[in-house]
C-alpha cells in the first residue's frame, strides 16, 4: 500500500516487547513479531491513558481470544524468559500476555446448575445480527 500511494515514509513494526523495529530487521528476524499484536495494544493504551494512572490490566478482546497484559508503575510487565508457544520456549522477549479462549464471538451461557460456561459454537455479535435483520 505504501508503494501504491507513492509514500516515502519509514515503516516501523512493533516487536513482541513493545519496541519498534524497521522493515529490514523484521525481514531478517520475523520471530521478533511473536505477540506483536498484544504488544501494540499495550503501547497504544499506555499512550492513551492519563499519566497519573500507573497500574492497570489491559484486555485486548479479539474475535476468538482475549489477551491480558499488566502495567505496573507505568511500565509494561515483561516476560522474564522467552515467549512460550505451546510447550516450546523461545528466546523472544515480550510483554506479559495471558491468552484466554474467550473472544468477541465466544458464546457464554449459564449451564443447568447456573454456572457460567463457554461454548465452542460462535455467537453472532449483536451489531451483525442487527444489521442482518
Amino acid at each position: 500500500m505504501v508503494k501504491e500511494f507513492e509514500l516515502d515514509v519509514p515503516i516501523d513494526i512493533v516487536r513482541s516487547d513493545g519496541s519498534l523495529m524497521n522493515h529490514a530487521f523484521a525481514l531478517e528476524y520475523p520471530v521478533e513479531t511473536l505477540l506483536c499484536g498484544p504488544a501494540a495494544s499495550v503501547a497504544g493504551v499506555m499512550n492513551l491513558l492519563e499519566d497519573d494512572i500507573k497500574d492497570y490490566i489491559i484486555a485486548d478482546i479479539g474475535g476468538t481470544t482475549t489477551d491480558l497484559s499488566i502495567v505496573r508503575k507505568g511500565q509494561a510487565v515483561r516476560t522474564e524468559e522467552g515467549v512460550n508457544i505451546g510447550s516450546y520456549r523461545t528466546s523472544v522477549q515480550s510483554v506479559f500476555v495471558e491468552t484466554l479462549g474467550l473472544g468477541g464471538d465466544t458464546r457464554i451461557y449459564a449451564d443447568k446448575s447456573g454456572h457460567l460456561a463457554l461454548d465452542t459454537n460462535r455467537a453472532i455479535p449483536l451489531c451483525v445480527l442487527a444489521f442482518e435483520c
